[in-house]
Parts: C-alpha cells; sequence; structure tokens
C-alpha cells in the first residue's frame, strides 16, 4: 500500500515537471501581472479581506437579531439574552426567519461592491500621487464602509435587545456625522 501510493506520488511529481513548461508565454505573463497586481494593490486585497470579516460579523448580528425576533415570536414574555440568542439561531433558520441564500447573495454582492470601490479609489490614488498630491480616496472609502458595518452591527444588536447598542450607535452616527436613516439592506 505505501510502496503504491509513493508511486502514484512520484508520477504525479513527474507529470507536473514534465508539464511545467507548457503555455510558458503564458504563465509568465500571468505571473508579471500577479506580480504587479500584488504590488499596486497588496494593501488593497487586505482591505478587503478585513471588510470580509466586518461583513461575517454583520451577518452574524443579523442572525442574532433575527433569532431574537424568533425566540419573542414562540415565547412572547421570554427576555432572551445573547448567548439565548446565539443558541437560537439553528431554531430560526429552520423556522424559515434565516434565509441562508438571501443572506449569501447580499454577502457577495456587498463584497463585489467593497472589491469595486477599493479598486477604483486606489487606481484614483495611484494618479493623485502621480500629480504629487496625497492619496485620500482610499482613506475615505475605509472610512465609510467601515462606519456604515459598524452602525449595522450595533442596529442588528439593537434589534437583539442589547441595551447599549442604540448609545453607541448614536455615538457613532454623532462622530460619522451619518443620518439617522437606517440603511436598507
Amino acid at each position: 500500500m505505501i510502496i503504491e501510493l509513493l508511486t502514484y506520488w512520484a508520477r504525479s511529481v513527474v507529470d507536473v515537471i514534465k508539464h511545467l513548461t507548457d503555455y510558458w508565454l503564458v504563465k509568465t505573463i500571468i505571473t508579471t501581472i500577479g506580480f504587479y497586481m500584488i504590488d499596486v494593490f497588496g494593501a488593497h486585497i487586505a482591505i478587503l479581506f478585513l471588510f470580509a470579516v466586518l461583513e461575517c460579523c454583520d451577518c452574524l448580528t443579523k442572525f442574532l437579531a433575527l433569532s431574537y425576533k424568533n425566540i419573542q415570536n414562540n415565547i412572547p414574555a421570554a427576555q432572551p439574552t445573547l448567548v439565548d440568542c446565539l443558541r437560537g439561531i439553528p431554531a430560526a433558520h429552520i423556522a424559515g426567519i434565516i434565509n441562508s441564500q438571501t443572506m449569501r447573495n447580499q454577502f457577495f454582492s456587498k463584497m463585489l461592491t467593497y472589491l469595486l470601490l477599493i479598486i477604483v479609489s486606489g487606481v484614483g490614488d495611484k494618479v493623485i500621487t502621480l500629480t504629487h498630491r496625497p492619496e485620500f480616496l482610499l482613506n475615505v472609502v475605509v472610512t465609510y464602509i467601515s462606519s456604515t458595518e459598524l452602525l449595522s452591527c450595533l442596529e442588528n444588536l439593537n434589534d437583539a435587545n442589547v441595551s447599549m447598542a442604540t448609545a453607541l450607535m448614536n455615538q457613532v452616527k454623532i462622530i460619522a456625522h451619518i443620518d439617522n436613516t437606517k440603511e436598507t439592506k
């Protein structure tokens, strides 16, 4: 058995080496473009990843709010804690209150939007630096998206009856100068 596995692995390595130079020009061009993109957009890729983390937090807080609503619908006198809401997420999903497909679509839509905004602001900043001016576009985009994601999480926690969410949400709105209209999700 071990001999067969090693033989299979050795054949696979030899096959890879044999085909390593296939399409070498295309591979070289793609690698060159990739290195250029990492050099130009390295920080932007990290920012996109961090926005994905923010979006996952937003999704979790939305699940908590929907779970709270489900618990309240089933037991009107209940005063569920955040832990109760976390435990109640599967029940809310089974009840159809949490729709995974809808959440997935919203997640990918937001991430595509964020990706486009990051690329546009990153390229815009590169153009601005060519005119010997300071970069600022990415800063504006990152600040706005981060603020709105934080507010969305706080609104969701408020909907899950977390007492400090309202006060903190109001403070963030004052600091960020964001109006009181709720973002549509």
